[in-house]
């Protein structure tokens, strides 16, 4: 779908475009996809001559989390209170890629903690105050602070918390939209964000370094190393595939390989 300037766009472009000074640009036929950040927090957007659309945001940390959900789309930064987007110029990012299973496996460690450090700020700055709603009896409202939350294991486990709650209604949770995150929201939702962008980095990276040890291993029937692999591999689904591989190898004195535990 192609998107053109309206004369309801340019309007709303003209009454709210300097309000929001901070802008980005994105491709004209870009795709909102859900689990990305919502067009609604794009406070106006006008099509530039080129084709591509030019979106003005009204935080700083709101446009980089847009942006940085987008770079897919070719989502890019541009300057602020800029009046036309200009044309795409892919950046290249300059991230360490580990060269060793060790390495890898460092990076995912580091990648999880990073993550799960950010559930306290989260807590607050989201959970609280739904809560408070909650328990004034703004169900709506206090949805609407839980549906701003970004993806994380904390929203998983608070909303899963709430449903058992007699005031809980799956229709109200369906149709009710975000609330427009506020400026240490909108941080967070940026620093969220990132860390998920960087687990999922860093599990593509472990599994590239896994597989190639893993083959070798199970190439040369290699127990001892595969033992070491099963034990050392941090994610369920490399352990198991380990453990099948043992299990497939002739058994020792009748000894069938068990799972190891799991480091916590």
């Amino acid at each position: 779908m192609t998107r053109t300037n309206t004369p309801a766009s340019l309007d709303h472009w003209a009454t709210q475009a300097a309000s929001a000074p901070f802008r980005a640009s994105i491709r004209n036929d870009v795709s909102w996809i859900i689990g990305h950040p919502s067009p609604d927090l794009i406070a106006a957007s006008r099509v530039c001559p080129g084709g591509r659309l030019l979106l003005a945001f009204t935080l700083e940390a709101l446009r980089d989390y847009f942006v940085e959900g987008y770079t897919d789309q070719g989502a890019q930064v541009e300057p602020d209170h800029a009046t036309r987007a200009h044309p795409f110029h892919p950046h290249a990012h300059s991230r360490l890629t580990p060269v060793t299973l060790d390495q890898a496996i460092a990076q995912y460690h580091a990648a999880v903690v990073a993550r799960q450090a950010l559930a306290s700020s989260l807590n607050d700055a989201f959970v609280r105050p739904a809560q408070t709603l909650f328990d004034g009896g703004q169900i709506m409202a206090a949805m609407a602070q839980l549906k701003a939350m970004p993806d994380h294991p904390l929203r998983t486990q608070v909303v899963l918390t709430y449903r058992a709650d007699p005031q809980w209604h799956a229709a109200v949770w369906a149709r009710c939209e975000a609330a427009l995150p506020t400026p240490d929201q909108a941080i967070l939702l940026r620093d969220a964000q990132r860390a998920a962008q960087a687990l999922e980095r860093a599990t593509h990276h472990l599994d590239a370094q896994f597989r190639p040890e893993f083959q070798a291993a199970q190439d040369r029937q290699d127990r001892g190393r595969l033992v070491e692999l099963a034990a050392q591999m941090p994610t369920a689904f490399e352990r198991a595939v380990v453990l099948d591989a043992l299990r497939q190898l002739p058994s020792v004195d009748g000894v069938v390989p068990r799972r190891p535990r799991a480091s916590r």
